[in-house]
């Protein structure tokens, strides 16, 4: 009996370790590449991306400059130029074991010229960006001086999740996913973002995967996973983003592997294996991530970058493509052009018609679960300005309903349902 129970447990325990292995495996593992403007289109130095990338168990490229590299070097809108990244992107995927691109962005109109780029690839997935990566520190005192010319944080996540709601409507016409990185948030923050992004990247900017008392990495704004967890059928991702810089968990890496903060951080100490609630079947931590590549190319042995890219890093604070100048030089937000709309009957029953004062190109219809409404939605296509929904099979809600039009502008209209 006692050798019976020894033999169960063994198998127990191998089978624990396999499954330990394969999620290890199969994880999405991805670091941020500044400077990538430096990279594209110069053979040696996209190689040794790739293979550093490989080497150490990344599967996942988050790039910054792509708006930067399309305006001065190759138009990623015309498919001749475009190649150049659309090829890198294949070898990427084919022979380097990537399985998923990102394009980093700070506002919706950053995502223009992606959003042409994967036009042209619509059929050829092993070319296309497969995810846009949303990023505004809303909640960075620092960043909004110096990039939104404001310290009003409740203006600035206003803004952050109007952008973000517009660039889940234009991820959802292009079948990638909308993902976005938060950090310092309040709870009420996390549960609006939490409803609308399918991925995002939860910083753990520390500087060791441990705290003096013993306690996980994970412990750090402990609240931030349940808080950002979504109602009804929704699973939101997760990745947990940990910082090789200097100042942060790059002396750590010096003595340590990759891999033993997210070990750390969900096993460790009061981590997040020892967590319980609902909210877990909500969160679906898919793996890791790190910031950025130049900083984990100096701790890892890697060349440094050279001096011109080292500036150009430093002159671009390493932010995504941001273009709106003000009489001073400094980044300020663009006004997009404005929208009228007549939305009627409203509480809606069984017809809802929105009436808009410019010729309509898109239209995508969300609950509040973020789940996609497909079904009966009518554009007049004589004048493309008016839009009729037969909502007798939605059920009673709040509805999200996300206007796009010819000239690039956008709009999002409230509705709700009651019959």
């Amino acid at each position: 009996m006692i050798y019976f129970r020894r033999m169960l447990m063994a198998g127990l325990l191998c089978l624990c370790l396999s499954i330990g292995n394969f999620l290890h495996a199969t994880s999405l593992n991805g670091f941020y590449v500044n400077d990538f403007r430096e990279i594209l289109g110069n053979a040696t130095k996209e190689n040794k991306l790739l293979s550093f990338a490989e080497a150490n168990n990344f599967n996942y490229l988050i790039l910054y400059n792509l708006r930067s590299i399309s305006d001065n070097s190759y138009d990623l809108t015309k498919l001749k130029t475009a190649n150049v990244l659309a090829n890198f992107i294949r070898k990427a995927k084919e022979d380097y074991g990537v399985v998923e691109i990102a394009a980093v962005g700070q506002q919706f109109s950053s995502f223009k010229t992606i959003d042409t780029y994967n036009k042209l690839w619509a059929l050829d997935d092993i070319r296309k960006i497969d995810v846009y990566h949303l990023e505004f520190e809303f909640w960075n005192q620092n960043f909004l001086e110096t990039e939104w010319e404001s310290t009003d944080v409740d203006a600035a996540f206003e803004f952050y999740l109007n952008q973000l709601n517009f660039v889940k409507s234009q991820a959802l016409l292009r079948n990638v996913k909308c993902e976005t990185y938060i950090g310092n948030i309040t709870p009420e923050a996390c549960a609006a973002i939490g409803a609308v992004a399918d991925r995002i990247l939860v910083h753990y900017y520390r500087t060791s995967d441990f705290y003096n008392n013993g306690n996980s990495i994970y412990q750090y704004k402990s609240y931030r996973l349940a808080a950002l967890a979504p109602v009804g059928d929704k699973v939101l991702e997760v990745l947990p983003l940990f910082s090789a810089r200097p100042h942060f968990m790059g002396p750590w890496l010096e003595t340590h592997d990759l891999e033993e903060a997210f070990d750390s951080f969900l096993y460790g100490q009061n981590g997040h294996a020892a967590q319980t609630g609902d909210w877990k079947e909500k969160i679906n931590l898919i793996g890791y991530a790190w910031y950025r590549y130049s900083d984990l190319q100096s701790v890892l042995g890697e060349q440094a970058p050279s001096t011109e890219a080292a500036a150009a890093s430093k002159n671009s604070n390493d932010q995504p493509d941001f273009y709106f100048k003000n009489g001073r030089g400094t980044r300020e937000i663009a006004t997009p052009e404005e929208i009228r709309t007549h939305i009627f009957p409203q509480p809606a029953d069984d017809q809802l018609t929105i009436e808009v004062t410019t010729a309509i190109q898109s239209v995508v219809v969300l609950n509040m679960q973020g789940q996609q409404i497909r079904q009966g939605i009518r554009i007049d296509e004589s004048t493309m300005k008016t839009l009729q929904f037969s909502t007798k099979t939605w059920h009673p809600g709040m509805y999200l309903i996300y206007i796009s039009t010819a000239t690039q502008a956008q709009k999002i209209c409230k509705v709700l349902v009651q019959h």
